[in-house]
């Protein structure tokens, strides 16, 4: 989001087909608050919405809201990156009465606004 409101390139490394689990910031501070509270036998929590979604597919709902083309540059793929990655929360879910509400472009309308603001 940065990189596009400053005119800045986006690097795709490898593929631009990797999937991730995006999570809307509120959702995870919701889930950190319900831990702390929780009372069970110390259970390690993944905190992800459970869908996965390319970054091709972020970067055309930021286009998308902003109005403007993103300027992507495609560089060699690292060994660190992963191709896929999305998490099962579903214990998070059953333990701590807790679950991810805000939609990815809901999320991202909101980085939006919240971003223009701080210009």
């Amino acid at each position: 989001l940065s990189k596009i409101l400053k005119k800045e390139s986006i690097s795709y490394f490898g593929l631009s087909d990797n999937i991730r689990d995006y999570i809307y910031i509120d959702d995870v501070v919701e889930s950190i608050l319900q831990a702390i509270k929780y009372n069970g036998d110390g259970t390690i929590f993944n905190i992800g919405t459970g869908i996965g979604t390319k970054l091709s597919e972020v970067v055309e709902i930021l286009e998308q809201e902003i109005g403007e083309k993103a300027n992507i540059s495609y560089e060699a793929s690292r060994g660190v990156d992963v191709s896929y990655n999305v998490l099962c929360s579903g214990i998070a879910m059953k333990e701590l009465q807790w679950k991810a509400n805000t939609g990815l472009t809901d999320g991202i309308r909101k980085m939006i606004q919240f971003c223009r603001k701080e210009d």
